[in-house]
């Protein structure tokens, strides 16, 4: 999902792994989330190399994975 985001260098909210499962009322709620955000922004900065926005997209997700975790 991120892998498919990266290659086209655009953010789509249904590829995105941390908003899987959600209503589109939820997705568009946690577009704002900072987590999303800084993945959101990875993925369409072209500056960054791929490796790099990778590595930023799969951080966000296991912090967001983690933290379910917790909850759970």
């Amino acid at each position: 999902m991120c892998k498919a985001m990266l290659e086209n260098g655009e953010f789509d909210p249904l590829l995105c792994p941390l908003l899987s499962d959600l209503s589109p009322e939820e997705i568009s709620e946690r577009m704002s989330d900072p987590r999303i955000a800084r993945c959101r922004a990875a993925v369409e900065d072209q500056s960054l190399g791929h490796a790099e926005r990778n590595r930023i997209c799969a951080e966000e997700l296991r912090k967001t994975k983690r933290k379910r975790f917790v909850f759970i």
